[in-house]
Parts: C-alpha cells; structure tokens; sequence
C-alpha cells in the first residue's frame, strides 16, 4: 500500500470505529495498531456496538487472528467481536 493508500483506509477505519462502543472501538484500534506494526491491513465496514466486519486488504492473514486472539476478542474470516 502507498502512504496515501494507507491514509485513506485508517480515516475510513476511523469513521467506522466513532460507530462503535468506545470500549469496544479502544479494542479494535489496538488490533489495527498491531496489525499495521506487521505490515498488515483491514478494511472495517458494518460496525455495530461490539462488533465489526471487515474485508482483508494487505499483509499476512494469519496476524488477523493471532493478534485478535492476543487482545482476547473474537475473529472469523470476516467478523471481529469485542466481549461485552
């Protein structure tokens, strides 16, 4: 991804974190924080209170669930959810 790529998707990833509960989106930006220190990136889309989809866009797909799990929240292949 370009600088200016990478932009864009962390002001998208933004506007669908204010969605979210403050708790919930404080976890879910340490798991973006995590993934981009890895070179690894996701687009999130749908937010609800504790819970957010999101599409795959860069990186290894492994970190995806390895650094959820570290946080302890919940990913599938297009879902991440924060305990409530």
């Amino acid at each position: 991804m370009t600088p200016t790529e990478k932009k864009v998707l962390a002001k998208s990833n933004a506007e669908q974190l204010a969605q979210m509960a403050n708790n919930a989106a404080g976890m879910v930006k340490s798991l973006l924080l995590d993934l981009g220190s890895n070179d690894t990136f996701i687009k999130l889309k749908s937010p609800e209170s504790h819970r957010v989809e999101y599409e795959f866009v860069e990186g290894t797909a492994a970190f995806v669930g390895e650094c959820a799990a570290d946080l302890g929240l919940t990913v599938n292949a297009t879902t991440i959810e924060v305990p409530q």
